[in-house]
């Protein structure tokens, strides 16, 4: 008899028993050991969440116990269920329960809103940000007409959005959201952890943005939350956030100290792939000030991390941060290596408007500049300040140009570098009307 032809309680009979327990020892602090007898002979089935508990007990994946059952269960279950492959990450399962749940008739209201958030969800973590930001801006307008659903429901929902909307590199609209969620949350006084969340995601937000002040407010809130309630995982996350914001006011030392806070967190709950991204910021943000050759060293074992988890983006952007650093040593050799680099990459795997992709493009024109091939450090200054334009990120666009204005300067097209310098102002402009805007109660 084949695994997929056993009954969720048989294979929980066959895990327990290959591992010597008995049903009282399996369902200590879990569950009674009534029920575990009951399921095991195919006469109940408890929640997703005992289910999730007993195989974490029996160390199994969950999915070893539900696979291929799913389908005879009730559509709450199912939805259950399908919640826990998600924060599981096992998206490949959840998005064909998904599918499967939404052939059920007898789904509620309540329950496609339900499978929709989880969809969405899915195709967040599986590089379709713009999929689901289609999805959840369709939902809100239907919320937003229902009105059925509490504050809580809807600060967790525009918080989605806002991460959706954060995914495909829309900050302004991720900003908005963010704080509509917030704005919801101070009604709900149980909503402390929701809060801290909210506050960490515009605290990122609102660094990239260009808005520090509030950057460095938000982060602040968040990390006193997750610091009282031992959230390990999201303070560390909250540190290296900090350490970057740090970074961007030139403050190094508070930058350098916030990093390797949020990097021993990571080691210590052996969290990998977190901590060669905080190994690679702190390499190419702090490092390489002190130590270029270290950094660089360090930052080509960021590179080999990323490129064996398939992340595109994180290796695209290392080697752009490794040919930066190049350049600021005036080794353009090896700085055009690592700009080759990251266009093959690039064109191996289509160009995607993320600002990591962007900043090649970025070093690109810097690079240019320096070995004076002033009509490519235009083109490329230009591409690129476009995309960060297009992306909301003025201050970024406004760096962009300002290589652009050197380059014309060099080459004595003085009037054309007086116009882009105007746009540098004019970028800078709208940069501080639209924190005026975002600061100035969007949703009041």
């Amino acid at each position: 008899m084949t695994n997929q032809s056993f009954t969720i309680g048989q294979r929980l009979k066959r895990y327990r028993t290959q591992r010597g327990m008995s049903q009282v020892e399996l369902a200590d602090g879990i569950c009674s050991h009534q029920t575990v007898s009951l399921v095991e002979k195919d006469k109940h089935t408890p929640s997703a969440e005992i289910l999730r508990k007993l195989a974490e007990k029996l160390e199994i994946p969950f999915y070893e116990i539900m696979q291929d059952r799913e389908s005879e269960l009730e559509a709450k279950l199912q939805l259950e269920i399908l919640k826990i492959y998600t924060e599981q990450k096992e998206y490949s399962r959840a998005l064909d329960l998904v599918e499967e749940l939404e052939a059920r008739p007898d789904l509620t209201e309540n329950h496609r809103t339900q499978l929709s958030l989880l969809r969405a969800e899915c195709w967040m973590r599986t590089d379709r940000p713009n999929e689901a930001v289609r999805l959840l801006t369709q939902l809100k307008n239907k919320l937003e007409a229902d009105r059925s659903m509490d504050d809580a429901f809807m600060a967790e929902f525009y918080n989605k959005l806002g991460n959706s909307h954060n995914l495909s590199s829309n900050m302004i609209y991720a900003h908005m959201h963010y704080l509509r969620a917030l704005e919801l949350c101070e009604k709900i006084p149980e909503s402390r952890l929701l809060i801290a969340e909210i506050s960490f995601n515009l605290g990122v937000v609102c660094g990239v943005l260009g808005f520090y002040t509030d950057a460095k407010s938000y982060l602040d809130d968040a990390l006193k939350v997750f610091n009282e309630l031992s959230d390990m995982k999201r303070l560390a996350s909250t540190y290296f956030s900090l350490g970057v914001l740090q970074k961007k006011l030139n403050q190094f030392d508070e930058a350098e100290s916030y990093m390797q806070q949020a990097l021993a967190l990571y080691r210590c709950h052996n969290v990998v792939e977190l901590a060669f991204v905080v190994r690679q910021q702190f390499a190419a943000s702090i490092m390489a000030e002190k130590d270029p050759a270290g950094a660089i060293t360090e930052l080509l074992d960021c590179v080999v991390e990323f490129d064996k988890n398939g992340d595109d983006k994180l290796v695209i952007h290392t080697y752009a941060r490794i040919a930066s650093i190049y350049i600021a040593e005036k080794q353009m050799d090896k700085a055009d290596r690592f700009i080759k680099l990251g266009h093959e990459r690039i064109a191996c795997t289509k160009f995607q408007h993320d600002p990591r992709y962007v900043y090649l493009y970025q070093v690109h024109a810097k690079y240019c500049l320096h070995t004076q091939d002033f009509e490519r450090a235009v083109e490329y200054s230009l591409l690129a300040a476009e995309y960060f334009e297009g992306l909301g990120l003025q201050r970024d666009s406004a760096d962009c140009l300002q290589i652009c204005v050197e380059a014309y300067r060099k080459k004595g097209r003085n009037e054309e570098a007086f116009f882009t310098l105007e746009k540098v102002a004019e970028t800078l402009r709208r940069a501080q009307e639209t924190t005026y805007i975002v600061n100035g109660g969007v949703f009041q």
